[in-house]
């Protein structure tokens, strides 16, 4: 279950579990349908668990998409190195910025 929140024009979201192929399906949907009702400027994917399995990685892709569909601004905050480093050897890092920790994120660009 996620726990969206709002800080100043970003949609937080808040990631604690590891998305894995079990997950992934309703978490792509979830992610979705809160990038397509938003009213915020940007959303940023708070991805907290150390593990980044490559179902993961296609939620976020997946996500990124949508984002762009909107024309909204998508972020990744990963505060562990791994997950930051599956994110980079898989190519997502050119597709959204990845960022070391949630303030980081918030930062204008």
């Amino acid at each position: 279950m996620l726990f969206p929140y709002q800080v100043t024009s970003h949609l937080v979201v808040p990631v604690e579990d590891i998305i894995d192929i079990a997950n992934a399906p309703g978490l792509r949907v979830e992610f979705t349908r809160l990038v397509e009702r938003t009213s915020a400027r940007s959303v940023i994917i708070d991805f907290r668990p150390a593990v980044l399995t490559l179902a993961g990685v296609e939620v976020l892709e997946d996500t990124h998409a949508a984002a762009v569909h909107r024309s909204l601004p998508l972020g990744v905050s990963a505060p562990h190195r791994l997950a930051r480093k599956v994110l980079h050897l898989t190519g997502a890092d050119r597709l959204f910025p990845v960022h070391p920790d949630l303030p980081t994120a918030l930062q204008p660009p």
